[in-house]
């Protein structure tokens, strides 16, 4: 398991138990290593707190139907924290750490979805570039080194599609 210990029910942790321990505002940053790496980064407490809200925003719907949720988007930044915390993710400079962190938390922002419906990469794109919450909070970002331009390249990579030729145009 490469030293990464899952908790709670089903080897995750609930929707309900993911905001309360650490997406509960500024200061509630809680068991999430994604959230302490940024602070660490130099992201302060109120940004973090914007970033908490807009993913919980980002999720709508019962979070227990769509594996594309919160849970597994605090999941995704958290393993890329623990990827970061390694010898070679120790070796990039905190901007670049900070970016992939913020690429990870928010590769399935889609507040637009139907809930319950799984997040859709365009869409996510075209939030982070059109929401006026969304572009102040990556413009907020980039003054601690997030890199915007490369956050939606991130996410344009998380794109897939099972068809050879749809894949190509990803």
């Amino acid at each position: 398991d490469g030293g990464l210990k899952a908790r709670g029910p089903a080897n995750g942790v609930s929707p309900e138990q993911a905001y309360a321990e650490g997406f509960g505002g500024a200061g509630a940053l809680g068991g999430f290593a994604f959230a302490r790496s940024l602070s660490r980064g130099g992201v302060p407490a109120a940004t973090l707190g914007r970033l908490s809200s807009l993913l919980k925003d980002g999720h709508p719907g019962d979070q227990t139907k769509v594996y594309h949720g919160l849970t597994h988007s605090v999941r995704v930044a958290n393993v890329a924290a623990a990827v970061l915390d390694g010898p070679e993710g120790r070796a990039l400079s905190e901007p670049a750490r900070n970016t992939l962190l913020v690429a990870a938390a928010l590769h399935d922002y889609d507040p637009s979805r139907t809930p319950g419906s799984p997040a859709r990469v365009s869409a996510t794109l075209e939030t982070l570039e059109n929401d006026a919450k969304a572009s102040a909070l990556l413009q907020e970002l980039s003054a601690h080194g997030v890199d915007a331009a490369a956050v939606k390249a991130l996410v344009k990579y998380t794109d897939f599609s099972p068809d050879p030729a749809a894949r190509a145009k990803i």
